[in-house]
């Protein structure tokens, strides 16, 4: 087994006893957000967040520190996507971080591409539960753990890879891999770190999180707000399994931001989260004992970029400048414009949002299909109100997945959309986006006399067929025995979330053109003047 030992030279001067706090900076899905960008702040727009906010950031802490990522690093951007990670590659070296674990978006270019970055970090990548299904051994590129001596302490970082990326990238992918079950393979290596090199803290980078009604969002997470399902996922899954041990878990994946971090009473590990595209970082500190060394606290916060706080290193910006020149030249073209803002947030009295609706739209135009299926997941960014560039449409889909023509019965339609429509931490979701339908669905509450929890149940899918695109849609109910053609995509068809009533369709049409570029092709043909109908997901009682 290859592990790496490596002393970590920090900007603390060299210290004769061991320092009684070590400082954690995390970072996670960065999603190829190098740049500032602008937010508001007591109601005006102020620079925030990018690489050289951190950097000026960390370059001001006096304790001994270590910088980690828990993946999703490259992969969003113009200049993320163009240079493949290149721009990842540099910046990450530049700021000296220490360790990665791969995200499932980190593996969108293939493998090729992934393991050319790991080649170029300065810094492993770390999966303790990713194999090669040939070999059952871990990947060549990866290492399970790596040892890191920050002020006079002996650190361990270890990795754990989301089971999830089976599906949550192009399933191709991965296809000669397999994730191992993240809280098993956690309580393994944390053993066998213990045992073999006696740190005094182990840190898990996991591109997995907390999950349950806290995805996605800014949160100070309280014991009462966690529910009994996420107990058997994600991050505080893990944290049961390592109960005992002095472990600390930075999470992923979700893009959930925790404000003071999370200390799970049950298992006494504290757990963190840092949000999406490098808008905060979580700093976490590790306390020791000066006489025996063991570490007796653990606590944290997130830290907002504002530059007006953290300052600016000028000596990052010529590195991003150089990604965004090179994306620039085509992404600032205007090509179209909208009346209306496409947001991801639900409609009113329904579950879909407008940017997809008008996403899945596009696509059944362009293909010229009965039906329009976008994963949610797959539709990015909202989209303002005014013009439309290159970089608009790059940013709401990023990836260079491919239109695909399939065909489904009208009872497959059904079921797609039954599926699709589900509760998630208590809350009512869909995986997929459509265009051409419209559903009624009710949620039924839990019945304790048959021990059958609460769930969606579609009432009726309808289609509007040819007037989907007049203004006023006339919707007709599905036809059960009827066949209907469906415009998707490759990672959906291919076994992706969300995905399993399309993999079973009868694929028509696949000419490897990147679904982008309809996106594309429908902006210039149809500016979007007016809000795409809906609701299309409607609750009723």
């Amino acid at each position: 087994m290859k592990i790496i030992s490596a002393i970590l030279l920090t900007l603390a001067m060299a210290m004769p006893a061991a320092a009684d706090t070590v400082v954690l900076y995390h970072t996670s899905d960065v999603h190829g957000g190098y740049s500032v960008h602008q937010a508001k702040r007591n109601g005006e727009q102020k620079p925030i967040g990018g690489f050289a906010a951190l950097s000026s950031l960390i370059h001001k802490e006096k304790n001994p520190y270590l910088l980690l990522d828990s993946g999703d690093t490259f992969q969003g951007t113009p200049e993320g996507n163009f240079s493949k990670g290149a721009a990842t590659v540099e910046l990450m070296n530049l700021l000296g971080y220490s360790a990665m674990v791969p995200g499932n978006h980190d593996f969108d270019y293939g493998m090729d591409v992934l393991k050319k970055m790991a080649k170029g970090f300065n810094f492993p990548v770390l999966s303790t539960n990713m194999y090669e299904k040939a070999t059952k051994k871990a990947p060549s590129f990866t290492y399970p753990y790596i040892i890191r001596i920050a002020g006079g302490h002996k650190i361990a970082i270890m990795g754990i890879v989301g089971t999830h990326t089976a599906t949550s990238t192009l399933p191709a992918n991965v296809k000669d891999y397999y994730f191992g079950d993240e809280p098993k393979e956690a309580r393994k290596w944390v053993k066998k770190i213990m045992r073999k090199e006696k740190p005094d803290a182990i840190i898990i980078l996991a591109h997995i999180g907390l999950g349950g009604p806290f995805g996605g969002k800014r949160v100070d997470v309280k014991a009462d707000k966690i529910l009994p399902e996420m107990e058997q996922n994600g991050t505080l899954a893990v944290a049961r399994a390592v109960k005992g041990y002095p472990v600390v878990i930075f999470g992923g994946h979700n893009h959930t931001a925790i404000f003071n971090s999370y200390k799970d009473e049950p298992s006494g590990v504290l757990l963190a989260e840092s949000g999406s595209h490098l808008y905060n970082v979580s700093r976490i500190e590790l306390e020791f004992d000066d006489n025996t060394g063991r570490l007796v606290n653990t606590s944290g916060k997130l830290i907002e970029l504002w530059t007006e706080d953290t300052g600016s290193d000028d000596y990052v910006l010529p590195v991003i400048q150089k990604y965004k020149d090179e994306a620039d030249a085509v992404m600032n073209q205007e090509i179209s414009y909208t009346e209306v803002e496409l947001s991801r947030n639900f409609r009113e009295g329904g579950i879909d949002n407008m940017a997809g609706d008008w996403f899945a739209d596009a696509m059944r135009r362009q293909a010229k299909t009965d039906i329009g299926v976008q994963n949610s997941g797959g539709v990015r960014t909202n989209i303002a109100k005014g013009k439309i560039t290159f970089r608009d449409v790059y940013q709401i889909m990023p990836f260079d997945n491919t239109l695909v023509v399939t065909e489904l019965t009208g009872q497959q339609v059904f079921d797609m959309v039954n599926r699709s429509i589900h509760l998630k931490g208590g809350l009512p979701t869909t995986t997929l986006q459509f265009s051409g339908i419209r559903a009624t669905w009710k949620i039924k509450e839990e019945n304790a006399a048959t021990n059958e929890p609460a769930r969606t149940e579609v009432i009726e899918v309808s289609l509007c067929g040819n007037t989907c695109d007049s203004g006023n849609p006339i919707f007709t109910p599905v036809d059960y025995t009827k066949t209907y053609r469906v415009a998707t995509n490759n990672y959906l068809v291919g076994g992706g979330n969300g995905g399993d009533i399309l993999g079973k369709g009868t694929v028509k049409e696949d000419n490897q053109r990147v679904l982008r570029d309809y996106l594309i092709d429908d902006l210039k043909a149809s500016p979007v003047k007016v809000e795409p109908y809906g609701p299309r997901l409607i609750q009723v009682k």
